[in-house]
């Protein structure tokens, strides 16, 4: 039986560019996610293939 394999593409809320004006890859976004990674936010992985997803911060309610 074969299964179909879905995904999904990276999201990210402000666009990220390089120094050029062109799009960032996704070696940029994945380091970018790792640099706020270090700095506390929470690394995001797919449930069911394990791969890094993202990373995600709650901001508290005041």
């Amino acid at each position: 039986m074969n299964a179909l394999v879905r995904k999904i593409g990276l999201e990210l809320e402000m666009p990220l560019v390089q120094q050029d004006g062109l799009a960032a890859g996704f070696d940029d976004v994945e380091k970018l996610c790792e640099d706020f990674a270090e700095q506390g936010w929470s690394r995001k992985f797919d449930p069911n293939t394990g791969a890094f997803i993202g990373v995600n911060r709650e901001i508290p309610n005041y």
